[in-house]
Formats: C-alpha cells, sequence, structure tokens
C-alpha cells in the first residue's frame, strides 16, 4: 500500500478566513474561520493527503507585523 502525503496547513488568519453574513454580502470580518473549516470546505482533500491543521493565530492581516 503506498504511504499518503502528509499536509500540514498552518493558519495565521486573513481574508481567506473570512466570514460576511450572507453570500451575496461583500463585507466580512477576516480570521473569523478556522484552519480546520477551510480544509472541510475542500470537497475530496482528505483523500489526496493525510491533512493535519494549527492555528497559530487569528489576525487581519493589517494587524499583522514583521
Amino acid at each position: 500500500m503506498a504511504r499518503q502525503t502528509h499536509v500540514r496547513i498552518i493558519a495565521t488568519g486573513g481574508t481567506i478566513a473570512g466570514r460576511g453574513d450572507s453570500p451575496t454580502e461583500v463585507a466580512y470580518a477576516s480570521a473569523q474561520v478556522s484552519a480546520d473549516e477551510l480544509v472541510l470546505a475542500v470537497p475530496g482533500l482528505s483523500e489526496l493527503a493525510e491533512i493535519s491543521t494549527e492555528t497559530l493565530f487569528a489576525l487581519d492581516s493589517k494587524e499583522m507585523g514583521f
């Protein structure tokens, strides 16, 4: 049996983790969706690889400093 690839997704918030009040609403709040929720939103992803997630923090991208 072939070994399945393992992918680790590390979440930091931002636009991709944003959630709005409705699918047709333009306004949204960033950093609202967990890494687990994002993974579950992609049909068939678990068939391609073993996925593990970790949310380091949930920030709006403009709040990140380097």
